[in-house]
């Protein structure tokens, strides 16, 4: 038997009625059995016939089932198509399937700041949860109302409004084989009436977004529970997932507590919520990571997270999942950035606390008082910057091209309300030097000022000197957590 693309094994008697066999169908699918059209080789079946009469006398026939929609139904108004879902997210998908067919409709989360659907399955029972990209915050079709839905605006520094979706898939794709746990997430197109579209005289468009699996086994947000309820390792995986990618949003609302099965009274901790990760800024503070005061983040790591951090993960391959899904260069040197430290710190048995104070701010005074590793950052660029314009200006003494080097600042002015790091300054800085720069779709290039000509630099070299200053900086950031723990 056929349904929606899967086949399952169904045991019947020649002699059972159609009608039998729909409502063996109901119980198992919770699908209605006037909602129900079984076909044999191209015709339906009627309720009336047996299977025998109907010419299903051998075993290991296949019946085909359809959905009949719900009455005053458009199938075109109502789809879910999967773009690029792993399995353990795809029983999900058919479950809403069926219960749109059903004329069950998705339903608005009452909090948050964009659009956040949960879909039923045919019992009405959620099974995952939808984010549309344009129904972000600060995008058009945001159903939050005017406060979150003007264009220009934005959530966090460095994080585009409408890209959060993919950052939700690229953060459960880089959750190396499942060690934090992030509920399957997939790319996904949906359209439906309920969602919230700008023009409602014309019939529901597809809608681009991701889609999770809803975590039915969940016992509330973590902020319902005390810290210490929390396992030592259970909390060293969100920390590590957390300054993986550089999540801006760890809040204790955004992490799930589900018991575990051997034990009623043991927990696990479940993260969602990744829209506001992989930031092509770094701006963190230490209230983004709730998880940064409890009194796990100061514990050593155990043998099997330690391995985990220095076996299993790779700052190298997440570099290239992050431009794998779009997102931009900066972004992805910043992960793998935040990744050689993770690894570099683990190495040297530096905390998992003392390896995140080196990445988050202690305040949000901007620019004044950057972090360990925002420094790092800049004085890699300045000095592989540096580098690029001593080889190109050819029997220029070095300390005009000392001049000529901009001087690359960390975050940030406050536009409207929310922190915006800013990097149009800093990449105007550099393309009056004539040095490489980012562009805001994250394709690296080489501007040349007026005053210079010459030979291109080209990119690899940057790179490499880049890299290779960063590598000594981290070290020497390493070496200098270690003494001021002592």
């Amino acid at each position: 038997m056929s349904v929606l693309g899967k086949k399952r094994r169904l045991v019947v008697r020649s002699w059972d009625s159609l009608a039998t066999v729909k409502g063996t169908l109901a119980a198992r699918l919770h699908i209605p059995t006037a909602h129900q059209r079984l076909f044999f080789r191209g015709k339906e079946l009627k309720n009336t016939y047996s299977l025998q009469d109907a010419g299903v006398c051998r075993s290991g026939e296949l019946l085909t089932l359809s959905i009949a929609p719900q009455q005053g139904l458009s199938t075109t108004a109502v789809c879910i198509e999967a773009l690029n879902c792993p399995r353990a997210l795809q029983h999900a998908l058919w479950q809403a399937k069926r219960s749109f067919l059903l004329g069950k409709a998705p339903q608005l989360a009452v909090d948050g700041t964009g659009g956040c659907y949960f879909f039923p399955d045919p019992r009405g029972v959620t099974v995952a949860v939808f984010k549309p990209s344009d129904e972000e915050a600060f995008c058009a079709c945001n159903p939050r109302g005017p406060a979150y839905c003007t264009e220009g605006g934005w959530m966090r520094a460095g994080v585009t409004p409408g890209q959060s979706y993919l950052r939700e898939i690229a953060a459960y794709r880089l959750d190396t084989a499942h060690f934090a746990g992030i509920p399957p997430t997939g790319l996904v197109q949906c359209s439906h009436p309920k969602l919230n579209y700008q023009d409602h005289s014309n019939k529901p468009s597809l809608k681009l977004g991701s889609l999770q699996a809803f975590v039915t086994a969940s016992a509330g947000p973590a902020e319902d529970f005390s810290p210490s309820r929390f396992s030592v390792a259970e909390v060293h995986k969100i920390a590590i997932l957390d300054m993986r990618i550089l999540n801006c949003d760890r809040n204790a609302g955004n992490l799930l507590v589900v018991a575990k099965a051997e034990c009623e009274q043991a927990f696990s901790l479940v993260p969602i919520d990744h829209g506001l990760s992989f930031p092509e800024a770094l701006s963190i503070g230490f209230l983004d990571w709730c998880w940064l005061d409890w009194p796990q983040s100061k514990e050593p790591l155990d043998e099997e997270t330690q391995s985990f951090v220095l076996d299993v993960m790779d700052p190298e391959a997440d570099y290239h999942l992050v431009l794998k899904f779009g997102l931009s260069l900066k972004s992805a040197v910043l992960v793998k950035l935040s990744g050689l430290l993770l690894q570099m710190g683990c190495r040297s048995k530096l905390s998992l606390h003392t390896i995140a104070r080196l990445i988050a701010r202690d305040d949000f005074d901007g620019m004044d008082h950057p972090s360990p590793l925002e420094l790092v950052h800049a004085q890699a660029t300045a000095l592989a910057s540096e580098k690029q314009l001593d080889e190109k200006s050819t029997g220029a003494e070095s300390g005009d091209a000392h001049r000529a080097t901009p001087h690359l600042q960390s975050p940030s002015p406050e536009r409207k309300g929310f922190w915006v790091h800013d990097i149009t300054k800093v990449e105007n800085q550099a393309i009056e030097a004539g040095v490489t720069v980012w562009d805001e779709n994250g394709t690296r290039g080489i501007q040349k000022s007026s005053e210079q000509s010459g030979t291109d630099i080209t990119d690899s070299g940057f790179d490499a000197a880049f890299w290779g200053h960063a590598e000594r900086l981290l070290n020497d950031l390493i070496h200098t957590a270690q003494s001021n723990c002592k």
